[in-house]
C-alpha cells in the first residue's frame, strides 16, 4: 500500500522533488536534441519518429508535475502527489525509459543506469514496501521489454550484467528508504517541535517580540497584539519605534546602533521598566526583558514585555493605604499618650498646685507688707515659674505629634526621661522605685520621644499590676547583652496568666473594666520597639510579677532608620 505525506515548499524533501522535476525537463530535451541530432546525421527513421515521441511525453507529463508543485503553499502543509498519482508518474517513467533502453542497445545501454534515479524517486514518494515494488516492476518492464524486442541475454557476461543491474535496483530502494524515513523523521521531529514552540508563544501570557538589528519586527506573538492593540500583520515588518512614546521612539535606532558597536546595554540580558505606546497613543508602564540571538548572518533580539498597568495601579493604591494607615497609627499613638496624660492628670494638677501655692503666698505677704519683701523674694517666685515651665515643658513635649527623627542618644537618659515623667503619677508615690542603670550602656540609634512612650506605657501597666500589692516594688534596669541593649520593667504585682500571656500585646485586648483601657498600650509599645529593629518579651508568673525585656541593637541598621521614622507619615515630619 502506497503512502502518501505532507509537505510544504519549506520541507527538506521539497528541493529533491525539485530535483527530480528539473531532471526530467533536461531528459526530455536531451532525448529530443539527440533524436534530431542522430538523424541529422544518419537519415530520418521510423525509430527517430518514436524516440522524439518518448520525448514530447516526457516533457508533457512534466509539465503536469511543474504545475503542482508551483501551486504549493509556502508554509501551509498540502497533499502532494497521492499514491496513484505517483504510480502514474513512475509507471509512464519506467515505461518511456524501457523504450528507450531497448532502442539503444537493450542491456549495453547507456540510458541503463537511469532506473536508479527513479528508484530513489519511488523511495521518496511511497512506503517502503512500494518502493520494492517499484524496482520489481523495473525489472518486470525491462525484461518484458528484452523479450518483445528479442534481446533477452545470451551470453554470460549479458546476464551477469543484468543480475547486477538488478541487485543495485534493490540495493539502491533500500539506501534511498533509508535515507529518506530519517529524514522523515526529522521533519516529522522538526514540526512537533515547532508546533511546540508556537503553541508555548501562543499561550504565553506576557508579550514576545522579536526583531532584527534594524530593529524590524520579524515575528510577535498574540499577547503582544493584545497588549498594544496592533494586528500580526500591522506589526510585521514595522519598525520597533511604533511600540515606544517619545523620547525613547526617536532613540532607539541610535540606542541599537551603538549597542552594535560597543555591545554595552542598559537593558540587554536584563529587565527594567519602560514605557510603551498602544496603537491607540495610550502610553502605559511596562517591564521588558530583552535577550540578544545569534544566528549565522548577524543576530536578532527578542524582548519579552509585561504590562504592568494594573500592578502599578494596585501599587499606587497600597501607597495610599499605607500612608492612610501609618496615620492611623500615628492617631492611635496620639490617643495613647493623652490616656497615658490622663492617668497622670492628677500628680500633674498636684504637681502645679504647690508652686502655684507658695507663689500666692509670696504675693499675698508682698501685698500685706510691700516695705518687708526679703531680697530673694524675686527669685524665689522665678524658681516656682520655672518648676511649672519645666511641667509644662515636659507635657507639651510629650504630648504633641512626634516630630523628631533618629538620633543618638544615651539610653540611660531616655530611661530616667520616662521615669521623670510619670513621677507625676499619684500611684508612685507608693511604690518603691528601683533604678539599675548600668554604666556600659552608653549611646544607642533611637527615635527618644517614640521610645520614651514605649517605657511609660510599660511602667503605667506595671503601676496598674501594683495597685493592691502588700509591698509594691517597681524596678527598671538597663544593660547590654552581645549585640543589644537590653532594658528590663519588673513589678511584683498579681502577674499574668498563661492562658493571656501569648494575647497582651494584641491591639484592644485588655483584661481592665470598661473604661479603665484602650488595649492599645501594649500593642502600640511593642510596634514601636519593632520598628527600633528590637524585640520585646515578657515572663510572668502569677501572683508573683511580671517582668518586660526590651532588647534594642546596638547599632541601628539604615533599613530601621528607613522605616518611615518610626511609622510616622512624611507629612507629620516637617
Amino acid at each position: 500500500m502506497t503512502s502518501s505525506f505532507t509537505i510544504t515548499k519549506r520541507s527538506p524533501l521539497f528541493s529533491e522533488l525539485c530535483r527530480f522535476v528539473l531532471f526530467r525537463w533536461f531528459a526530455g530535451m536531451t532525448v529530443i536534441l539527440g533524436d534530431v541530432t542522430n538523424s541529422y546525421w544518419v537519415g530520418w527513421t521510423d525509430l527517430h519518429m518514436k524516440i522524439l515521441m518518448v520525448g514530447s511525453a516526457i516533457l508533457s507529463y512534466n509539465v503536469f508535475l511543474w504545475i503542482i508543485l508551483w501551486r504549493l503553499p509556502d508554509n501551509v502543509e498540502s497533499k502532494l502527489s497521492p499514491p496513484v498519482l505517483a504510480w502514474i508518474q513512475i509507471i509512464l517513467d519506467l515505461f518511456c525509459l524501457t523504450l528507450l533502453v531497448m532502442w539503444t542497445g537493450g542491456i549495453s545501454s547507456p540510458l541503463l543506469g537511469l532506473f536508479v534515479l527513479h528508484m530513489v524517486f519511488a523511495s521518496l514518494l511511497l512506503s517502503p514496501m512500494n518502493a520494492f515494488l517499484c524496482a520489481g516492476a523495473a525489472i518486470l518492464f525491462v525484461g518484458l521489454g528484452f523479450v518483445f524486442s528479442d534481446q533477452w541475454p545470451s551470453e554470460r557476461s549479458d546476464e551477469l550484467l543484468a543480475l547486477g543491474w538488478m541487485l543495485t535496483l534493490l540495493l539502491t530502494v533500500y539506501l534511498a528508504n533509508h535515507i529518506t524515513q530519517s529524514l522523515k523523521r526529522q521533519e516529522t521531529e522538526v514540526r512537533n517541535q515547532h508546533h511546540r514552540i508556537k503553541s508555548i508563544l501562543d499561550t504565553a501570557a506576557d508579550g514576545i517580540v522579536t526583531i532584527d538589528e534594524e530593529g524590524i519586527i520579524l515575528s510577535a506573538n498574540p499577547s503582544a497584539e493584545r497588549i498594544f492593540g496592533y494586528d500580526l500583520d500591522e506589526l510585521i515588518g514595522e519598525n520597533i519605534r511604533v511600540l515606544m512614546p517619545e523620547p525613547y521612539r526617536s532613540e532607539n535606532q541610535d540606542y541599537i546602533r551603538q549597542y552594535l558597536k560597543t555591545g554595552k546595554s542598559e537593558i540587554i540580558g536584563s529587565g527594567r521598566e519602560v514605557s510603551g505606546r498602544r496603537k491607540n497613543g495610550e502610553v502605559f508602564p511596562l517591564d521588558a526583558a530583552v535577550s540578544e540571538v545569534p544566528l549565522d548572518e548577524g543576530r536578532n533580539f527578542t524582548a519579552i514585555v509585561r504590562d504592568i498597568t494594573n500592578r502599578k495601579q494596585v501599587e499606587e493604591h497600597l501607597k495610599q493605604l499605607n500612608t492612610e494607615l501609618q496615620r492611623q497609627q500615628q492617631a492611635l499613638i496620639q490617643s495613647e499618650k493623652m490616656s497615658a496624660m490622663g492617668q497622670m492628670a492628677a500628680g500633674i494638677a498636684h504637681e502645679i498646685a504647690n508652686p502655684l501655692a507658695s507663689m500666692d503666698s509670696l504675693l499675698q505677704l508682698i501685698d500685706r507688707y510691700p516695705d518687708r519683701m526679703k531680697p530673694d523674694t524675686v527669685a524665689t517666685l522665678r524658681e516656682q515659674i520655672e518648676r511649672i515651665g519645666h511641667i509644662v515643658q515636659q507635657m507639651t513635649e510629650f504630648a504633641h505629634p512626634n516630630e523628631t527623627g533618629w538620633e543618638t542618644v544615651r539610653l540611660n537618659e531616655v530611661v530616667e526621661g520616662a521615669l521623670e515623667m510619670v513621677r507625676y503619677d499619684h500611684r508612685l508615690r507608693s511604690v518603691e522605685v528601683v533604678s539599675q542603670l548600668s554604666d556600659e550602656v552608653e549611646t544607642i540609634r533611637l527615635i527618644p520621644s517614640a521610645f520614651q512612650q514605649v517605657l511609660i506605657n510599660m511602667i503605667l501597666n506595671a503601676l496598674d499590676a501594683l495597685e493592691n500589692a502588700a509591698h509594691p516594688v517597681l524596678s527598671i534596669s538597663t544593660r547590654l547583652e552581645a549585640k543589644y541593649c537590653v532594658i528590663e520593667i519588673t513589678d511584683n504585682g498579681h502577674g499574668i496568666p498563661d492562658e493571656i500571656k501569648n494575647r497582651i500585646f494584641e491591639p484592644f485586648f485588655t483584661t481592665k473594666p470598661v473604661g479603665k483601657g484602650t488595649g492599645l498600650g501594649l500593642s502600640i509599645s511593642y510596634s514601636l520597639i519593632k520598628q527600633h529593629g528590637g524585640s520585646c518579651v515578657v515572663e510572668s508568673t502569677l501572683d508573683k510579677g511580671t517582668t518586660f525585656i526590651i532588647r534594642l541593637p546596638r547599632e541601628a541598621s539604615p533599613a530601621n532608620e528607613k522605616s518611615n521614622q518610626a511609622g510616622i507619615p512624611d507629612s507629620e515630619k516637617s
